[in-house]
């Protein structure tokens, strides 16, 4: 899973970014769960009363599933499940419920909007694809003729389907860009003391709540005002960029380094006894 880890999540800012969107993210599952329940009770009279019971799964893991982030060390896959059952939950409902002329089909923008909300661009528009291809494919494995004789209910999905992830990316591109100024150090491309208090705290309640040891290490670079006085300064730039990329490379992906000081690094290890 270190492939799947390291494209959900290739710098410490986005799983930074992860683990925070629950606090965004949180009412909106809310209003998601409420809406799809009283949509599938509103149509149940129409659809069938068994729809009750199909969907039901759905809105238990959308209340469900912030319980298991919290108490995970790699919340960007615990997320990146979730959205993906969540897919295979609504192309089942729609394959069941009408197939290429189900009313469900659009639902599916729901998880590539989510994904915007927490993970990076390139997530949400891979998802996006995947939801455009359940659409369609949905359609043509539950009755190919009839989605060759109707495909407008397929291509109004898929419509809505580019519309949402188009406005979520506008809105959430700022909020990055904003955010990679706030919270990441430019020379070393580390995160910064402004991000650690937030993370410290998220820790102390994931150990309390897990029983779970956490290690803090801290150092510094000896020697580092000799490099700048006699090399100049930016080699001492570069000695940094180095240091941080091989402290980078023997974390694993859960496991973040600050930089807190000049020539200062911490580095914070849940999970993890002296």
């Amino acid at each position: 899973m270190d492939w799947l880890q390291a494209w959900l999540c290739p710098t410490p800012a986005h799983r930074v970014r992860v683990r925070e969107a629950s606090a965004r993210i949180g009412k909106a599952r809310l209003v998601i769960a409420g809406s799809i329940g009283v949509g599938v009770l509103a149509a149940a009279p129409w659809l069938g009363w068994w729809t009750v019971l199909l969907f039901a799964p759905i809105g238990a893991h959308l209340v469900t599933v912030e319980y298991w982030l919290q108490r995970s060390h790699r919340p960007e896959l615990i997320a990146f499940s979730s959205l993906m059952l969540m897919l295979g939950m609504f192309g089942l409902s729609a394959a069941l419920t009408g197939g290429p002329t189900s009313p469900v089909l659009p639902w599916a923008a729901l998880i590539p909007a989510m994904a915007t909300i927490r993970f990076r661009l390139e997530v949400g528009l891979a998802l996006a694809g995947v939801a455009a291809v359940v659409i369609v494919g949905v359609g043509f494995a539950s009755d190919p003729q009839l989605a060759l004789d109707n495909p407008v209910p397929m291509i109004a999905a898929v419509v809505m389907l580019a519309n949402i992830v188009g406005i979520c990316v506008a809105l959430m591109s700022g909020e990055l860009e904003h955010r990679d100024l706030a919270v990441l150090d430019p020379l070393t491309g580390l995160l910064n003391r402004a991000s650690l208090d937030s993370r410290a705290t998220e820790i102390e309640q994931q150990a309390r709540l897990t029983s779970g040891p956490v290690s803090v290490v801290i150092l510094d670079l000896d020697d580092f005002k000799q490099i700048n006085d006699e090399h100049g300064h930016e080699r001492g730039d570069d000695v940094l960029r180095d240091t941080a990329e091989e402290i980078r490379r023997t974390l694993r992906s859960y496991e973040l380094v600050y930089r807190i000081g000049g020539e200062e690094f911490l580095v914070l290890l849940p999970g993890v006894d002296l």
